[in-house]
């Protein structure tokens, strides 16, 4: 929970001097969705956001599944603890607040699983879209519908499963977790994010990232437009993938920091060549991408 706790800490502390907008989480809040405890940690972790940064959370494999699921899927979609948690009356009064998905099954309505949000930068208008791991084709309906009413608006994909740690999307057969009637990375890719032209960014976890890889891969949509799709694994020792727009330079700027002090090095779930908290300042974690916001 230190770890955890550190990492909110710092965002609300850095959210005026960094002009933070936004903090995403890519799934898997906790490590076993049975026990009680870690929600609670979860919960109060992300609770130092309340009222400071808007935070928008993607469910991953470890929220659904009891215990540690690792390489075992599930016949269900057990999402009861995620949304006792984190129910859509804790964020549907905020203003960044969209709305969710409803399903014609009543247990499953007004559920957060499945959300999207508006956020506001500027001149830039954002929509992000949070899709639960695996989307069935009824989840990627009801985004394709939400993308399709607010075309204008520039669209991020959350979601837990999507890309492997070799920089390339989650294939059939693959090793990403699929439930019964879940889509892989490749899927999602096909069905739903090509063939929109405000799509830009696909942001996803559940994989550790490969040592020798970025993380990242770049695809051209059906219409021509550049469609970055960053994992972001590197849960452990606290890591927070920073996203900087700089929209007079037409570039966002990507950061690896993490604000956890260890009480010692033998703490650290890896060595690093420098001390925490600190940047990770290597070509695989701090690059640029290009992307136009402004007209020069």
């Amino acid at each position: 929970m230190d770890v955890f706790m550190s990492m909110t800490r710092w965002v609300k502390q850095r959210q005026t001097a960094d002009n933070i907008k936004v903090v995403l989480h890519m799934g898997d809040i906790v490590n076993d969705n049975d026990r009680l405890y870690q929600w609670e940690n979860a919960s109060s972790a992300l609770g130092i956001l309340d009222d400071a940064v808007p935070y928008l959370l993607a469910v991953g494999n470890h929220d659904m599944v009891p215990g540690n699921p690792a390489w075992i899927p599930d016949s269900s979609r057990n999402i009861k603890n995620f949304n006792s948690f984190f129910p859509v009356s804790r964020f549907e009064r905020k203003d960044w607040y969209g709305g969710s998905m409803t399903c014609s099954n009543k247990t499953s309505d007004n559920y957060y699983n499945n959300s999207y949000h508006f956020i506001d930068a500027g001149n830039l208008e954002f929509i992000i879209i949070s899709l639960e791991v695996a989307p069935t084709d009824a989840m990627l309906h009801w985004a394709d519908s939400i993308l399709s009413k607010h075309c204008s608006k520039r669209a991020v994909i959350i979601t837990h499963s999507y890309m492997l740690a070799d920089d390339r999307r989650d294939y059939p057969g693959g090793f990403g977790y699929l439930p019964p009637n879940g889509n892989t990375g490749e899927e999602i890719w096909n069905k739903l994010v090509k063939k929109h032209t405000n799509i830009f960014l696909v942001l996803s976890g559940h994989v550790t990232n490969n040592n020798t890889h970025r993380g990242l891969l770049t695809s051209k949509g059906i219409y021509g437009n550049t469609i970055y799709q960053l994992l972001s694994g590197e849960g452990h020792d606290g890591w927070l993938r920073i996203l900087q727009f700089v929209p007079s330079k037409n570039k966002i700027k990507v950061q690896s920091y993490s604000p956890w002090r260890p009480k010692s090095t033998d703490e650290q779930y890896l060595q690093y060549p420098f001390l925490l908290p600190g940047f990770n300042t290597d070509s695989l974690h701090q690059y640029e991408l290009d992307y136009v916001m402004t007209d020069h």
